[in-house]
């Protein structure tokens, strides 16, 4: 019997960034609240499928995936205001991204790679890694 792999997360009053090549779970656990999470699934290849378990109140999640990724998000139980932001996922056919668990009060955006607003982020914060470990005059 095959193990499935899972990653565990826990952000609470907090910021939380992940990027690059950071798991390559089968299953992501998140917990939060009041926290502001940001994950990068863009390195999921084209036949992966992911679980994200979500358990998050008065958070908010930017997933970083794929322009053709599907998000799945029939089995997230939504309470309060917020929910599932994804402006261009309507002909997605690659892999497959599975939101379970219930959000409360919280705000999912979905941020498709080759969006100027993911490039120009990930960029400022990568510019912003080196100038730290530059050595100083």
């Amino acid at each position: 019997m095959k193990t499935m792999r899972v990653e565990r997360l826990d952000n609470s009053h907090s910021a939380l960034t992940k990027h690059g090549h950071w798991t390559d779970a089968e299953r992501i656990e998140l917990r939060g609240r009041r926290g502001a999470t940001t994950l990068d699934l863009r390195h999921l290849g084209r036949q992966m499928t992911v679980d994200l378990a979500l358990d998050l109140e008065r958070s908010s999640l930017t997933l970083l995936v794929p322009r053709d990724a599907v998000i799945d998000d029939e089995a997230l139980h939504q309470i309060g205001r917020g929910g599932v932001k994804d402006r261009h996922g309507a002909h997605a056919t690659g892999g497959h991204i599975r939101l379970t668990g219930q959000i409360r009060h919280c705000t999912v955006r979905i941020r498709r790679t080759g969006t100027r607003q993911t490039d120009i982020a990930v960029i400022r914060r990568f510019l912003t890694g080196l100038s730290d470990r530059l050595p100083q005059p």
